[in-house]
């Protein structure tokens, strides 16, 4: 048993988990039986675990996901979404990471792009990459806040800095002129060093047309998605979907002759 003098110590040294645990063991007879080296050991597993996952929680929520609870294991692979599986499944191993390469995630509205973007970027997380998930609305409404030059440079080298990117809502309005160069200088700073997921309505085929097809719009998706993983998440209504399998859960649940 730790006297107070050394749990207070320990927590001084921000190191509280370790007494949790030595009170944990001493709760186990098992533990009165070993040698020292074994219980050091188990300690040090149980902290490492610890500190492990409070960082991985860390992560998530620096990271500002649209949706912090998804995962790819959850990810309805229902006959109508025709998605790729083994590719969204090989999302998971974070490989492409380590080749930087892109992933352009499309669809309709409310297909489902925006929870397998997120769900992408929390298995990263769980390797320990640092993510940031962003609305492009969002992000061009803090550019316009910026009045000085050195600070939007501050701001796209705090982004492109970010081991996984994801932009969402990719396009969903036509840029102006200022935020075309700051994608630009953001595309040119990832390009071929960090991975970017690019999630939207439209098709990588369309964007430099959207983007008004300009030069600087073809070097910016050129630098963007070289050599992408696609997923196409079609059109199937993810939200009706679900929307129709809460109201049938709740009527299969509802009393004879009345609702919930």
């Amino acid at each position: 048993m730790l006297d107070s003098s050394t749990s207070r110590k320990l927590s001084e040294m921000k190191l509280h988990e370790i007494v949790d645990i030595v009170e944990r063991q001493e709760r186990i007879s098992e533990s009165f039986s070993m040698s020292f080296d074994e219980r050091l050991g188990r300690i040090v597993d149980e902290l490492y675990l610890l500190k492990q996952e409070n960082r991985i929680k860390g992560l998530v929520k620096r990271a500002r996901f649209r949706w912090p609870n998804a995962d790819l294991s959850s990810v309805l692979f229902l006959p109508e979404r025709k998605l790729d599986r083994n590719a969204i499944m090989n999302l998971a191993q974070c490989t492409f990471m380590q080749a930087a390469l892109p992933v352009a995630i499309y669809g309709s509205a409310s297909s489902g792009k925006s929870y397998i973007a997120c769900a992408i970027g929390k298995a990263a997380c769980r390797q320990g990459y640092k993510v940031k998930y962003m609305r492009v609305q969002d992000m061009f409404s803090h550019l316009a806040e910026l009045d000085r030059k050195d600070s939007v440079m501050r701001f796209a080298r705090r982004l492109a800095n970010y081991d996984l990117l994801i932009l969402d809502e990719w396009l969903s309005t036509i840029p102006s002129e200022t935020e075309t160069n700051f994608l630009f200088e953001l595309a040119e700073k990832r390009s071929e060093i960090h991975s970017t997921v690019i999630c939207g309505v439209y098709e990588p085929e369309s964007w430099c047309e959207r983007m008004g097809s300009s030069a600087q719009s073809e070097s910016i998706v050129e630098r963007l998605i070289h050599t992408p993983i696609n997923i196409d998440c079609g059109d199937f209504n993810m939200r009706d979907y679900l929307a129709k399998q809460s109201s049938n859960k709740w009527q299969t649940l509802a009393p004879a002759g009345g609702a919930i």
